[in-house]
């Protein structure tokens, strides 16, 4: 059994502000083409463009904040009532004979 003793708060925060800044992308690229097939005037045309250029960093930015709070309190948590525990098992890799 393993056990996960601490986890790095910042390498964690940017990982996971890269996958929301992404998740935030794939939701403003939605918001752009709903305002696209929308009965709308020239003005919330904008929306939808400021969608897919702010939703990434915003999304990116509370993600990784959020998961750095998390991170930090976890690895202060570990320290009162142990980490959290895991079962690995190693798989064999076949040699191969040139």
């Amino acid at each position: 059994m393993m056990k996960i003793k601490k986890i790095g708060v910042i390498s964690t925060a940017k990982v996971f502000g890269a996958v929301y800044a992404f998740l935030g992308f794939l939701m403003g690229a939605l918001a752009t083409i709903a305002t696209l097939f929308s009965d709308t005037t020239g003005s919330e045309y904008v929306v939808g463009i400021v969608a897919i250029i702010l939703f990434p960093i915003v999304y990116g930015l509370f993600g990784a904040l959020s998961v750095a709070i998390s991170v930090f309190i976890y690895n202060i948590a570990t320290k009162y009532v142990g980490p959290i525990q895991i079962e690995v098992e190693l798989e064999k890799e076949d040699k191969k004979e040139d």
